[in-house]
């Protein structure tokens, strides 16, 4: 089927708050929005981080390629504002010449299709001039602007149809501007044009005219080309240029477009030598070399030593894949693959491969995972020496895999758990380790029970790794026992859930085959318990050994601490989302007010339960408890989107337009996408980021100092505001005021109420509003409840204070109130 590639190209002009712009459409899937991973980023805070997808389709009436664009990603996630075509709201739309999209804010963009005799000069220079001032921009009278230099040409759709197309072209590529030489002669070979760059490469052009090598042969060929185009290269000196030449049959013009390749050309020269030697060094090394695809399995390429290892020729050996040649079961290679391309390090075992006459080979391996060319890819190092042909496997060596069950052994299973810690660091989540211990109640004494024995194990194995998640991973630990490794754990529960199927699976099997089994398992979890490997195998060991002590034919968590608490938190859990769905939730919010003109500068939001047998609750009764759940982040998202939709209300009622604020929890800071649902509840709300703050304690900061590092200024990037709570209650908070971009500094409640230790406390407050406003910080003073203290913080220059002594946390609909009263100004603050 024929499609357009060669006749049109695809332009889209785009207009944000950063520039303008003009991306060449070529490729199948195009991601808009304001996330820097898009494919196209728009820059506007109104744009949905994934808004839009740009889909090339084919319309088969024409065999022509043409773009869709759809609202949202292809998940069918839709953005917040949607998208505009010609004024009319769409979710999908077939783009057409000429069309107008309007995303949000300032965003938009418009889309041409242009023929290839225009589009090929214009887009050679646009890819140069992506960073000028070159763009289309649709108006009422569809006015066509050219920005060059400091002068515009402006042409009203009348005067632009009287333009043939050479005259348009050769106006809207300004070839002045281009950094590449331009020349053009005419069919009488004289120079009509040529652009500074053209002067600069080729001096002596005026003098050899068509004598030059750039221009020589281009004459002879204006019969045989009219109307046509074509590429060359020239060599000059040690020079390599590409020549894109056009011949213009109505105006008898010949236009070149002149790029040097001299670099590239050196590249691909160095390449090709580099390739060359590698190929020698494959060769001729003594280590077979052997290089799959690890999604297909087919063999890419591998070296004279292996082949003639294996007795295969080079060219047999490219039509076989991995199954073919490693004397193991497919669906254990396909497990190993998976979990190998995750290794950042390389991985050393022994191994078995196959002849081509069917005997078995010992091996010693090394397999990296690279990526090349955008696939990834392993390379296997084969060494075999002192190592002969054998029928059967040889017992001495400790192998990759258990040859019982095809399971990785205990060596592989260590390094898959090293490598899954540091993913989890980079990526800030929980991985749980298991032991499963298979206990035969039987004594074995007799062969035939020596084999039922083994055939328990080796079924274990199959319905332990039919139990897990893709990306799990279960191993040969010991005689009786397996080792399990689940990365990416989001939530303790989940942990539990697996354990419980796996306990239910491996009793019913032993039921099943009328075998007395005692099935144990011990967990620990990570970073919870440990964060070195050896420490995470010998908390899960310790576990097991709790197991069949305490409550055999169960689990246990390493922690006994967990254990304990599980049920109370639990029944909290359980509380808090019944509280949830019955609306006894509630938010209040605590006045901030300026202690010089008396205005009110913000809130702080906090959680409160209106129970309906306990009354109302404080947040100190109950909150650090819930933290210990799984259930405080669903709260604290609920909290989050509740304060945001007051927030918009109210500024859109002209009440007020300030910050509110509320504390950032640990739990929070430690949950994945954390981030990513700051922002989506922010775009859903409509709330400017600027009037959400985050008050984070240096406790907090203490306990996850690396997520911090990494969260807070994604946090701050996005407009979210960050306070510093508790200031002065511990000790090396300076090191964060130069680590963070804080917008507050929250004093600690205990430095207000110090009592009889109020002079010193005095001391701290002066020195913490004295490097506030050396960082550039409002300060701000907690738990204000007396005259006395109110006073005080305006003689050392406080910025703001918080307390009971101006107002107790309010509702949601006493705090309407008194805003409705201060802006009405029926009523004032008064310290």
């Amino acid at each position: 089927m024929a499609n357009n590639s060669d006749q049109v190209r695809h332009i889209l002009v785009i207009e944000d708050r950063k520039a303008r712009r003009i991306v060449t459409l070529e490729d199948s899937t195009y991601s808009i929005g304001r996330d820097t991973k898009n494919d196209i980023v728009l820059y506007d805070n109104q744009v949905s981080r994934y808004h839009a997808t740009l889909l090339r389709i084919i319309d088969y009436k024409t065999n022509q390629f043409l773009y869709r664009i759809i609202d949202g990603d292809l998940q069918g996630k839709r953005s917040t504002n949607g998208i505009i075509v010609n004024r009319k709201p769409c979710l999908s739309h077939e783009l057409k010449h000429g069309d107008i999209v309007r995303f949000a804010g300032r965003a938009k963009a418009i889309y041409h299709v242009i023929a290839a005799n225009t589009s090929t000069d214009f887009n050679l220079l646009v890819e140069e001039e992506i960073n000028e001032k070159t763009f289309i921009e649709d108006s009422k009278s569809k006015t066509e602007i050219i920005e060059a230099a400091k002068q515009t040409i402006s042409f009203n759709e009348p005067e632009l149809e009287k333009l043939n197309q050479e005259e348009l072209v050769r106006l809207a590529s300004f070839p002045e501007l281009s950094p590449n030489p331009i020349i053009e002669i005419n069919w009488e070979g004289k120079i009509t044009y040529i652009n500074d760059a053209a002067s600069l490469k080729f001096k002596t052009i005026h003098q050899n005219e068509t004598e030059h090598p750039i221009l020589t042969g281009l004459i002879n060929q204006k019969n045989s080309r009219p109307g046509g185009f074509f590429v060359r290269e020239v060599k000059i000196g040690n020079e390599v240029f590409e020549q894109y030449v056009h011949y213009l049959a109505d105006a008898q013009l010949i236009r070149s477009y002149i790029f040097d390749y001299t670099k590239r050309k050196q590249s691909e020269l160095a390449l090709k030598e580099t390739e060359e030697f590698y190929h020698i060094v494959m060769e001729q090394i003594r280590e077979g070399i052997l290089i799959i695809d690890s999604l297909t399995q087919k063999i890419v390429q591998v070296n004279e030593s292996y082949s003639n290892l294996l007795g295969y020729s080079q060219k047999e050996m490219i039509d076989l894949n991995l199954a073919n040649i490693v004397a193991l079961d497919q669906d254990v290679i396909e497990k190993g693959l998976d979990n190998n391309a995750q290794l950042v390090t390389q991985l050393i075992g022994k191994s078995l491969h196959r002849h081509k006459n069917g005997s078995l080979i010992n091996v010693n391996v090394k397999i990296n995972s690279l990526k090349y060319q955008e696939k990834a890819i392993l390379c296997f190092v084969i060494n075999s020496d002192n190592l002969s042909h054998t029928p059967e496997l040889n017992n001495q060596y400790n192998p990759i895999y258990d040859p019982l069950t095809g399971l990785p052994s205990r060596t592989m299973f260590q390094e898959y758990l090293s490598t899954a810690i540091a993913n989890a660091k980079r990526h800030h989540d929980l991985i749980s380790v298991m032991f499963v211990e298979i206990d035969n109640q039987t004594e074995i004494n007799t062969p035939q029970q020596q084999e039922q024995q083994e055939q328990i194990i080796k079924q274990t194995g199959k319905l332990i790794r039919g139990c897990l998640r893709a990306g799990d991973t279960v191993a040969r630990w010991d005689s009786q026992e397996f080792s399990i490794l689940l990365p990416r754990v989001f939530q303790v529960k989940d942990i539990a859930k697996i354990a419980q199927r796996l306990q239910k699976i491996l009793q019913l099997a032993a039921e099943k085959n009328s075998n007395s089994v005692e099935v144990n398992l011990g967990i620990t979890i990570y970073p919870i318990d440990a964060e070195e490997p050896s420490t995470l195998l010998k908390n899960a060991a310790v576990a097991l050994e709790q197991t069949k002590k305490q409550k055999p034919n169960s689990y246990s968590f390493y922690s006994t601490k967990i254990n304990q608490k599980t049920p109370t938190l639990l029944k909290l859990e359980k509380l808090l989302q019944v509280a949830l769905e019955k609306e006894e939730l509630e938010v209040y919010y605590q006045p901030i007010i300026q202690i010089n003109d008396q205005t009110l500068t913000g809130l702080e939001a906090s959680l409160y339960w209106q129970h309906p047998e306990l009354g109302l609750i404080s947040p100190t009764k109950f909150i650090h408890l819930a933290e210990q759940t799984d259930f405080i982040i669903p709260i604290s998202e609920w909290l989050l989107e509740k304060i945001c939709q007051q927030n918009q209300i109210w500024q859109a009622q002209a009440m007020t337009a300030i910050p509110i604020s509320i504390d950032l929890l640990s739990r929070q800071l430690q949950a994945p996408n954390f981030v990513d649902k700051i922002a989506n509840i922010l775009d859903k709300s409509k709330l400017d980021h600027y009037f959400l703050e985050l008050e984070i304690s240096s406790q907090c900061l203490s306990e996850n100092e690396d997520l911090a590092k990494q969260k807070i200024p994604e946090l701050v990037h996005l407009g979210v505001g960050i306070s510093l709570d508790n200031f002065g209650a511990g000790t090396s908070q300076l090191d964060y005021l130069q680590k963070f971009n804080f917008r507050r500094l929250k004093l600690a409640p205990s430095l207000v109420e110090a009592g009889k230790d109020q002079a010193s406390a005095n001391a701290i407050i002066a020195a913490a509003i004295a490097l506030g406003n050396g960082f550039k910080l409002k300060v701000v003073a907690q738990n204000v409840t007396t005259e006395e203290q109110v006073q005080k913080l305006r003689q050392l220059n406080c910025d703001e204070i918080q307390g009971d002594w101006f107002s107790q946390p309010l509702n949601g609909e006493d705090m309407t109130k008194l805003l409705q009263s201060l802006a009405t100004g029926s009523t004032s603050l008064t310290l």
